[in-house]
């Protein structure tokens, strides 16, 4: 798989300067939007849904099953009168550290909120997008969810032998022409069936939650969401232990001392996984530490800067002594 550098994340959701007038003018037809875009039509029928901030104009895919997403989560209370996506556009200031849930959509990870399920909600949703939603006649608050991160995977040669995953889509686009440089950050990794990690939950056994406890010391969440390195270790939590991995701000004393770089500690159920700096070089050891013996022996490139020099339209050529040029010029 080729992975580019994670999203430049923004602050966590607090619709600001949005009234729930403005709130009001900005939701979703719904209903109208099944009709043009492939979406669970009985999905529609059960949900209430309201954009409260729409994504940006370049963010214009939507997940599918095998694509990772994260996705913020902030319960909204009830507004005074019983709209709950008033109060969701309302809302004065949202929790300086709300949950962000990561997972593989279509894994069969079954969660909901506000009697909505989550797996089949953020297939209708952008990356960026601020949305609060609500099972259709329900009494209970709104949920209010960003779509953190979207990592889209695409089959490249059809054959399932190169997987290319996109962490995100270029705001801009420019031709290319012959002689063309572009500099890059550019690695790869062989795939390993997750079965191969014994970690890995087997077929009878429900997929459990993987919770990571940060006790963030001078990061503040922009910093710790936007982190490079804190995506290469969900990922790699994803791919051996699949379920959902939730970063949660510990409870005070739960972790150890939160100063300097901060505390991370990683936990499924009963076991503790890891426990040590939330650092970079913390992080990067916990991404080992997570790892199946089969994933961490794995042939791989670490990523590095690379040049691409554009000979035609279906050749280049490259610095990196591993990569293949034409059509599937991407490993």
């Amino acid at each position: 798989s080729i992975f580019s550098a994670p999203p430049t994340l923004e602050s966590p959701i607090v619709p600001t300067g949005l009234s729930a007038g403005a709130a009001q003018e900005r939701a979703m037809n719904f209903d109208a939007e099944a009709a043009e875009k492939d979406i669970d039509r009985e999905f529609v029928k059960d949900v209430e849904k309201h954009i409260v901030e729409e994504a940006p104009s370049h963010a214009w895919s939507y997940p599918h099953p095998g694509d990772m997403v994260a996705v913020e989560l902030v319960p909204a209370a009830p507004a005074a009168g019983g709209d709950a996506s008033e109060a969701c556009a309302d809302q004065a200031a949202a929790p300086e550290w709300p949950e962000m849930w990561s997972w593989v959509v279509g894994s069969g990870v079954a969660h909901s909120v506000g009697g909505v399920d989550l797996d089949r909600c953020v297939r209708t949703m952008r990356r960026g997008e601020v949305a609060s939603v609500k099972r259709r006649g329900s009494d209970d608050a709104a949920a209010l969810l960003r779509l953190r991160g979207l990592e889209c995977s695409d089959d490249l040669t059809g054959d399932g032998l190169l997987t290319r995953v996109t962490v995100e889509r270029a705001a801009a686009y420019q031709s290319l022409r012959r002689g063309t440089e572009l500099h890059i950050r550019y690695s790869w990794r062989q795939a390993v069936d997750a079965g191969a990690g014994a970690g890995a939950a087997t077929a009878s056994e429900a997929p459990q939650v993987t919770e990571m406890l940060a006790a963030p010391g001078a990061s503040s969440w922009k910093c710790l969401a936007g982190s490079r390195d804190l995506a290469d270790l969900t990922r790699a939590l994803l791919r051996r232990y699949g379920g959902t991995v939730v970063l949660r701000r510990a409870p005070s004393g739960a972790v150890g001392d939160g100063e300097g770089e901060g505390r991370l500690k990683i936990r499924r159920g009963e076991q503790q996984l890891f426990s040590g700096s939330l650092g970079p070089a913390g992080i990067a050891e916990a991404t080992r530490a997570v790892e199946s013996p089969a994933a961490a022996s794995a042939p791989k490139r670490q990523p590095r800067e690379v040049v691409i020099r554009v000979m035609s339209e279906h050749l280049s050529e490259c610095s990196a002594e591993d990569w293949i040029p034409g059509d599937a010029g991407m490993r």
